[in-house]
């Protein structure tokens, strides 16, 4: 609240003004703070994507190009359906439509398509 009396003493004005300044400064650390526990969360998602496509590719070096199964596993694999439901969100399709092309492209036994 600031002080509005004119006669009131400098030295409380300049209190009421730093009080001020620091409910400013407050309030500018809590958005601060706010965008640094979002940022925070994506970093974490993040990380954990990465986490477990590094975990896929160990495993596709592993089967040694066995790719019959690998593609169908790919497309279940929690990093790819998140994409693809990202996508059916940013789709002018219908989700439908793209999981319809998804099932072509895995009945496709890793042939040409």
């Amino acid at each position: 609240m600031r002080v509005q009396n004119a006669s009131a003493p400098d030295a409380l004005r300049t209190v009421d003004e730093n009080a001020q300044e620091l409910f400013a400064t407050i309030d500018d650390q809590d958005d601060v703070d706010d965008e640094v526990a979002e940022l925070r969360g994506r970093l974490q998602d993040a990380q954990e994507t990465i986490d477990q496509l590094q975990l896929e590719k160990e495993r596709l070096e592993e089967s040694d190009g066995n790719t019959e199964d690998d593609f169908g596993a790919l497309v279940q694999h929690d990093a790819v359906q998140s994409a693809v439901d990202i996508a059916k969100d940013n789709c002018d399709r219908s989700g439908e439509h793209v999981d319809r092309v998804l099932a072509v492209l895995a009945s496709s036994n890793g042939g040409p398509l």
